[in-house]
């Protein structure tokens, strides 16, 4: 008989892997016996795991309707058995998961909304950061303007989508009239933030995304405002840059600047 951890060991590993020699651990019980007892830890293992996904992709589970939500999680599981000490971050593969997979990864718009249910849930759960004021802001003298880099808020995320994913979304969140899929003309660009206990999000035009990507890159207000000039003229781009700089103050997207002399962009 192996001691505790061994079967402890033995029992993950019969879950994680459906190995049956560890029927022949449990004290000598008949075999069918065992084989129902250690059923029931599997079949919770699943159900808690399959629990877990349906509440972090509700609106795709609905979307996919009981069975095709059991498959694909069933599916998940089975490829990505859990490694994590909370489970609150297990589903985070399942979009790259379904683009592999031969009965999902022809569905595009389905992908796109558990990339978004996603990023909901990592955004929610990011860390807590206080938000740059405008008192602060005012502090930096003009003269260091061109050499500001910006900090954007941990909860932040960034994604580009291709269909009406949030209305459909918002749809079925709002229990109001399911709407289809429609793929747009061109992909839109949106953020994801949490405010105080609220998880936001909207839509930015190609220049505040520019910005916004800019900023993530490490880019200082300088570089920013050369980029802008593919929108605004040249004259006109730092009073721009500013009053986008101004909206994402607003939004409490910003939490701290960085005046860095050595930098070279």
């Amino acid at each position: 008989m192996r001691d505790l951890q061994q079967i402890q060991n033995a029992i993950q590993h019969y879950l994680l892997h459906n190995d049956a020699s560890m029927h022949g651990e449990l004290l000598a019980i008949k075999q069918p016996i065992a084989e129902q007892r250690l059923a029931i830890y599997r079949d919770g293992y699943y159900l808690r795991l399959l629990e877990v996904l349906q509440q972090d992709y509700e609106v795709l589970s609905a979307l996919l309707g009981a069975e095709q939500f059991d498959l694909l999680g069933r599916s998940f599981i089975d490829a990505h058995p859990s490694h994590f000490r909370s489970v609150r971050w297990f589903g985070n593969a399942l979009a790259n998961f379904m683009r592999e997979h031969p009965q999902f990864k022809e569905q595009p718009a389905l992908i796109e909304m558990a990339e978004f249910e996603w990023l909901l849930t990592e955004s929610f759960d990011a860390l807590d950061a206080s938000a740059l004021t405008f008192e602060e802001m005012a502090a930096v003298p003009m003269v260091q303007w061109p050499l500001m880099h910006f900090q954007l808020l941990p909860s932040l995320r960034r994604l580009d989508l291709h269909w009406n994913t949030v209305s459909v979304w918002k749809a079925y969140k709002e229990e109001s009239k399911r709407i289809a899929f429609e793929k747009a003309e061109y992909p839109a660009s949106w953020i994801i933030w949490r405010k105080d206990l609220q998880t936001l999000f909207y839509s930015l035009t190609n220049d505040a995304a520019y910005m916004i990507d800019a900023i993530a890159a490490g880019n200082n207000f300088s570089t920013i405002c050369e980029g802008l000039c593919a929108w605004v003229d040249e004259e006109v781009v730092a009073m721009h840059a500013a009053m986008l700089l101004k909206r994402f103050i607003l939004d409490n997207l910003i939490t701290n600047i960085i005046i860095n002399c050595n930098a070279t962009n």
